[in-house]
């Protein structure tokens, strides 16, 4: 296999985990390609895609993150603990 077909592959992989509503890491990469080949793939095969699809996300969680910060920065100290208590209840903690 070339390396533009091995590029087109990895890409391939990302974009179905992507479209997933998953974060395109290695590990997703290699699984799903896996299911679909029945050969995964090396970390060092992946990393451009996967910093590629990082780099396509950042803005939208940096977003995000100034949103809610500009919003918690209004509350009283205890009135911010309470809804992040609440938004880890909400979410569950996952750590």
């Amino acid at each position: 296999m070339s390396m533009q077909e091995l590029a087109t592959r990895y890409e391939a992989a990302a974009q179905a985990v992507h479209e997933r509503g998953q974060r395109v890491t290695h590990e997703r990469i290699a699984e799903w390609l896996r299911e679909r080949d029945g050969a995964g793939c090396s970390c060092r095969d992946t990393v451009a895609v996967v910093r590629k699809y990082r780099e396509l996300t950042e803005p939208r969680m940096d977003e995000a993150l100034a949103a809610v910060i500009a919003k918690l920065d209004t509350l009283r100290e205890w009135e911010r603990d309470t809804v992040l208590a609440r938004l880890r209840r909400h979410y569950g903690r996952t750590r």
